[in-house]
This record gives structure tokens, C-alpha cells and sequence, in this order.
């Protein structure tokens, strides 16, 4: 069964990925098992404070880990593209759009009075809100003589993590 499914283009390769980790440990094999979509709801707040002392007034971008309920700033709105993908790729969200709403604002406000230092908390306003799947390399490594591991490899950053 294919499902229709917001993600983010793949900028780090199969290809760059094993190169990398071979660059890295060439006595190892490395393969790539296969490509999984991890999913992530992106949020997008306006905040306001009108202090006429001060005023303040942005937009805010978050994440929060669909599966963990990990809350980040978004440095900048991801570019999204809709695709279409087996649902067999797509790791299940566990966290209910709700409660990923609620770990939002709360880390905005925790981020906003504690970063920026404000005294009076501005009014936090959700503007938008769109479940959305990373993509991830599940990479192999084969050692004579060792245990084996796996790898999940950011399909977008490159950045990777044991499994």
C-alpha cells in the first residue's frame, strides 16, 4: 500500500553514505539496507508581547519527534515535498497531534522566556502544523571478527546515529 506524505528531499545519497562511512572505517563493509521515513510534526507560532517599553513580536518554527515527543527550534521553515511512498517505509507516529501541539507551546514558551529573557510571556498564536517524514538510511556494518551494527543515516544532514 503507497500513502501520499510530506517529506524532505534527500540531499546525502546511498552512494555519499557508504562512501562516507568507508572513507571513515575502510576495514569495514558498509551497505545500505534500506531508506525509512521517520516522522516529525513542524509547527509554525506567531508570539506577540505588547509592552510599550519593549515590544516584541516574530514568528517561531518547531519540531516535535513524532515518535519521542522531543520539542527543537527550527532554525528555518524545512522545505517540504509531497511524495508518494510505500507505508511499509514509514515509521509510525506515537505521539497524538494534541499532545505534540501542548510539548510545542510549551517549549516555545520555556524558549522564549528563558532565551530571549522576557519577564511577561507574549502571546503565542499557532499558525501552522504539518505531520512530515525525515528520511533515513539504515546502513549495515560488517566486521570480520566483531559484532555487526547498524546505523540510521539523515537522508537530509548526514548526521547518523547507532541503532
Amino acid at each position: 500500500m503507497e500513502k501520499e506524505i510530506y517529506t524532505q528531499e534527500i540531499e546525502i545519497s546511498k552512494e555519499d553514505t557508504i562512501r562516507s562511512f568507508k572513507n571513515l572505517q575502510p576495514s569495514l563493509h558498509f551497505s545500505v539496507d534500506e531508506l525509512l521515513y521517520y516522522p516529525y510534526l513542524f509547527f509554525e507560532h506567531s508570539f506577540a508581547r505588547k509592552n510599550p517599553l519593549s515590544p516584541l513580536k516574530g514568528i517561531i518554527g518547531s519540531t516535535v519527534d513524532g515518535i519521542s515527543g522531543v520539542a527543537a527550534l527550527a532554525d528555518k521553515a524545512p522545505t517540504f515535498q509531497i511524495k508518494t511512498v510505500s507505508a511499509e517505509r514509514l515509521l509510525p507516529s506515537t505521539i497524538q497531534k494534541h499532545r505534540a501541539v501542548q510539548i510545542a507551546e510549551d517549549y516555545i514558551f520555556r524558549t522564549l522566556s528563558t532565551k530571549i529573557k522576557v519577564l511577561l510571556t507574549p502571546k503565542v498564536t499557532l499558525q501552522k502544523q504539518l505531520l512530515f517524514y525525515r528520511p533515513y538510511w539504515i546502513v549495515d556494518a560488517k566486521q570480520i571478527g566483531k559484532d555487526d551494527f547498524r546505523l540510521m543515516v539523515d537522508g537530509v544532514s548526514g548526521k547518523y546515529h547507532p541503532l
